[in-house]
């Protein structure tokens, strides 16, 4: 089974960049610009509720504006990550799945009109760091999408450690035992420090996706943390459920499903959540 602590580990570096950003921007001695900076962080299939186990994410957006009507277009990566970019549905934007023809194949057919394109009209320098859109390894190469003045996404290798970005249009490999999350991290700390004013990073961070690889300091953090399981979870009995529900195979007692190796139970049966309040954690912070 995919143990969860490892998908919340691989999350606390998404929630550090946010409290080192804010140090940055107070480092900062550049007059307030006219125009508002953003940061747009996309942690890579977080559950809703990890939070409740991040204390110092807690903290961060204590306060802050919460979107409470807010609902994901097409719960698959290409699709979603396309809505976001361009303000559409899938319906409109075309990319239907992460494989060809439709993920970065069909994204780059629209790819002049897109966030990032009007960000930069507006007089926005855009900086992209970390995970784009599928296919962008496949057929993407040296290439930089309009709007973006700092480039920097994965080319080919893993998702956390041994891998190679397209650094702004050359190929550089980290191989030296650097967690892709504290390598993006350092590069959107750079890009505040020095792009001109106003500007927008979209931090897209691969953790904590599967294999939800965790960096080697953060292993044992939520070892205490029990693993709520509900009467959803590898339920045997699916003829109430939508037919592409039906079909998906039990899990196996190593968290894969039956005769699809390689296929985990992060696509499978989620769990019965969210625990009522008097269940979920404390702030300590």
């Amino acid at each position: 089974m995919v143990d969860r602590r490892n998908v919340i580990k691989t999350g606390l570096a998404a929630s550090t960049m946010l409290s080192l950003g804010a140090q940055a921007r107070r480092r900062r001695s550049v007059r307030r610009a006219d125009k508002p900076n953003f940061i747009h962080i996309c942690a890579d299939d977080m559950r809703f509720d990890d939070f409740y186990y991040m204390a110092q994410l807690r903290k961060l957006i204590r306060g802050s504006t919460v979107f409470g009507n807010h609902f994901v277009p097409f719960s698959v990566c290409a699709p979603s990550r396309a809505s976001m970019l361009t303000g559409q549905h899938v319906h409109n934007h075309g990319v239907l799945s992460n494989q060809e023809p439709y993920g970065y194949w069909r994204y780059r057919e629209i790819e002049d009109n897109t966030l990032a394109v009007w960000l930069a009209n507006a007089g926005y320098a855009v900086s992209h760091i970390g995970k784009f859109i599928n296919g962008y390894r496949e057929i993407g190469g040296l290439h930089i999408p309009p709007g973006y003045s700092d480039w920097h996404t994965f080319h080919a290798g893993s998702n956390y450690y041994d891998f190679t970005l397209n650094d702004n249009g050359q190929y550089v490999t980290y191989n030296a035992g650097e967690y892709s999350t504290d390598v993006f991290v350092q590069k959107a700390l750079d890009f505040i420090a020095t792009a001109p004013q106003p500007y927008t990073i979209f931090l897209h961070v691969a953790c904590p996706h599967e294999p939800s690889t965790p960096a080697t300091r953060d292993l044992g953090t939520f070892d205490n943390v029990d693993m709520p399981i509900g009467d959803s979870f590898n339920e045997a009995d699916m003829s109430d459920k939508p037919r592409p529900m039906q079909r998906l195979p039990l899990l196996t007692d190593d968290g894969k499903l039956a005769g699809a190796p390689g296929h985990h139970a992060d696509i499978c049966r989620y769990p019965a959540w969210p625990p009522s309040p008097l269940q979920r954690p404390t702030d300590q912070a």
